[in-house]
């Protein structure tokens, strides 16, 4: 029996204004650099309608830990910038 080590991945797609997409990727540049854990492989790449979280991981348990996460720092952002936009 040959013992392969399981990978879970997901892409997200976040769809929002270039402006808020480059503060995002630079937000959390450190973070995708320089991850506290081996277990996941975090990409940020923004495309023409917003930004791509791309998740690697080696279980389900810290794909789902490193989805919420991102999410949750993503929402932050978004929310503080949003105090900052002319109305």
């Amino acid at each position: 029996m040959v013992s392969e080590k399981l990978i879970a991945k997901t892409e997200i797609n976040v769809f929002i204004n270039k402006e808020i997409s480059k503060v995002i990727i630079n937000a959390l540049k450190p973070e995708t650099e320089n991850t506290p854990s081996d277990r996941s492989k975090i990409q940020i790449v923004s495309f023409d309608k917003g930004i791509k979280i791309l998740i690697e991981s080696e279980d389900i348990t810290s794909l789902r830990s490193a989805v919420n996460t991102y999410l949750y720092w993503i929402n932050g952002i978004i929310n503080i910038t949003s105090k900052f936009e002319k109305k």
